[in-house]
């Protein structure tokens, strides 16, 4: 009756921790480590965007969860006592943060909403740089960002 209105405490759960991973990335690191941290899951983002471009929907989501576990088990290795000020686990944990939401696992809302990730890191690159993560992946810049970005 009312399907689809209502969310669920882990959806939830995963856009209030990417928002705050990403709160966190921009106000503790300078414009040459965001700019490392952008341009490194751009490039992870665009590896699995490539990966299971024109795959059908069962095989996409085999893949899906299979770097969603990959990518957690990274991040997990990459905790220490830096944690949010450790690039490489804000880099990571942003990444896990793009792949959990895209997957559509927590609805089709949050994986609309995953490009905040992408935003993010356009935000601290130059056009210039988009270009090259974007030449050198073998998908179009309006399929990898569509019309919105």
């Amino acid at each position: 009756m009312f399907f689809g209105l209502f969310e669920g405490k882990a959806a939830k759960a995963w856009r209030e921790e990417t928002i705050r991973t990403i709160n966190d990335a921009s106000y503790r690191f300078d414009i040459k480590k965001k700019k490392s941290i952008s341009k490194n899951v751009l490039q992870r983002i665009l590896r699995l965007l490539e990966e299971i471009e024109n795959l059908s929907a069962r095989d996409k989501k085999e893949i899906m969860f299979q770097r969603i576990d990959e990518i957690a088990k990274e991040r997990r290795q990459n905790i220490n006592n830096l944690q949010f000020d450790n690039p490489k686990w804000v880099e990571v944990a942003m990444t896990e943060s793009f792949f959990n939401m895209y997957s559509g696992h927590f609805g089709k809302k949050l994986a609309q909403e995953a490009v905040m990730v992408i935003y993010w890191c356009r935000t601290n690159l130059s056009e210039k740089e988009i270009d090259k993560l974007v030449k050198n992946s073998s998908l179009p810049k309006d399929k990898i960002f569509g019309d919105k970005l």
